[in-house]
């Protein structure tokens, strides 16, 4: 049976028996694997809107914290690339049934944009670029993320203005560096990506950053005490919840042992940003000790299940989201800063420095820039899903023996990339019309 028969047959297979959309024909070359597959044909496989899986995604925020999700609703509103980072289970839902009978199963970041890499402290205390969220972390097909950092890639490429063809080449690149760092991998040559200019500078900067000016700005002293900033951003919390967050952070510190032994918490404030973890519980605490050691500025995230998991994509047990988080985490980015831990109530806990940064989508507004550090964020996404093989899964080898023949795997990747894209702005298009009359979603 060719890949486009097979892709049909598992196409039809999950559509309702009454559905009147007639079956599209697979037009990626990626054997033997699907991994890219005509937008149409795999799109809401039940025929359900975009604008009804969300709102069925954010029924429990909408009834627990309905200020929240307009909160939400408003970033993603704001443009298709927000849309799109905002509700990761979407592009999760639409693949859910193919991710299931992907080979070259390893570990994913599981929301892989371009705001997903960053500064970062790693386990040996050095500075890099590397994946800097994990709260959507599984075990899947590395077909989740490359997809998703592809169609990231053209949404910010035309968010930035660029053209068709300069979207293709972006997409391009990144298809190269990923095929090309698991084939170095493969044999034996490490795949460490050579930092361009772009990350180079983003390195730099963040080394100049004046640690005493920074603290200031963060947690200034107000009559003599040391107080974290208080804005729209961060927020007053009562007693109560001081109280338990301190009480979670106790198990924490008992963790890291002598780390932050002898360290009190002294402060905290809810914490309200981001849009994907808008309903999370998200804190800062302030930790010091004495007149002569250096507060520490903790963050406190609460975790939900990954998207994977939320669509029956098995995958190992644990104690606790937040403990995937972590334990997922050290394995994609080959050890992480030793601050990161769990606390009690399903927190991820870890350390705020003043190093922390990342690119921002104009920082790529001339094509060459883009390209330069697509390149290089797609060679540590192939470098971390090759870590996957520490924990028994697929080697570089057999992630690589999934994609088949570089030049199908790359035009494949291209077709997908820009047709999702398509498909995205159309859903941002229906829910921003949604929202102008049902600004909760409310059925």
């Amino acid at each position: 049976m060719s890949i486009e028969s097979l892709g049909a047959k598992l196409i039809e297979k999950a559509l309702p028996r009454a559905s009147k959309r007639p079956v599209q024909e697979v037009v990626a070359k990626l054997a033997p694997d699907l991994l890219a597959l005509d937008r149409k044909a795999i799109a809401r496989l039940d025929h359900r809107s975009a604008v009804d899986i969300i709102a069925k995604l954010n029924a429990r925020l909408r009834k627990l914290d309905p200020e929240a999700l307009t909160t939400k609703y408003e970033h993603m509103a704001k443009n298709p690339r927000r849309f799109f980072t905002g509700q990761p289970e979407l592009m999760a839902y639409d693949l859910r049934e193919l991710a299931r009978k992907l080979k070259g199963r390893t570990i994913v970041q599981g929301d892989m944009h371009l705001r997903n890499f960053g500064t970062m402290v790693d386990a040996k205390g050095g500075l890099g670029v590397l994946l800097n969220d994990f709260d959507d972390a599984a075990i899947g097909p590395g077909a989740v993320d490359f997809n998703r950092l592809a169609t990231a890639t053209v949404l910010s490429g035309r968010e930035l203005g660029l053209t068709t063809a300069q979207t293709q080449e972006l997409v391009k690149s990144l298809g190269g560096a990923y095929y090309d760092t698991l084939g170095a991998i493969a044999h034996g040559a490490g795949g460490q990506p050579v930092a361009p200019k772009q990350i180079l500078s983003l390195l730099e900067k963040a080394r100049k950053v004046d640690p005493v000016a920074w603290l200031e700005q963060q947690a200034p002293k107000v009559n003599g005490k040391r107080l974290l900033l208080r804005n729209e951003g961060q927020l007053e919390v009562s007693t109560k919840v001081a109280g338990g967050v301190k009480k979670a952070l106790g198990s924490y510190q008992k963790q890291l042992g002598a780390a932050l032994e002898g360290y009190q918490v002294t402060d905290v404030v809810k914490v309200v940003s981001g849009t994907g973890s808008i309903g999370q519980p998200r804190f800062l605490a302030l930790l010091e000790r004495g007149a002569g050691d250096e507060p520490v500025i903790l963050q406190l995230k609460g975790q939900a299940a990954a998207p994977l998991a939320r669509f029956h994509l098995p995958g190992p047990k644990f104690s606790s989201q937040a403990e995937r988080n972590v334990k997922l985490g050290q394995l994609l980015d080959d050890g992480l800063d030793p601050y990161r831990g769990t606390a009690p109530g399903n927190l991820l806990v870890e350390r705020v420095r003043p190093v922390d940064g990342g690119l921002e989508i104009p920082d790529l507004k001339q094509a060459e820039d883009f390209q330069a550090v697509i390149k290089y964020y797609a060679a540590t996404a192939a470098k971390a899903h090759a870590n996957g093989a520490k924990l028994g899964l697929a080697t570089a080898q057999e992630i690589l023996d999934t994609l088949g023949p570089k030049p199908s795997f790359v035009d494949g990747l291209v077709n997908f990339a820009h047709q999702y894209a398509d498909q995205t702005e159309r859903d941002h298009a229906a829910f921003v019309k949604a929202l102008a009359t049902n600004p909760l979603l409310v059925k």
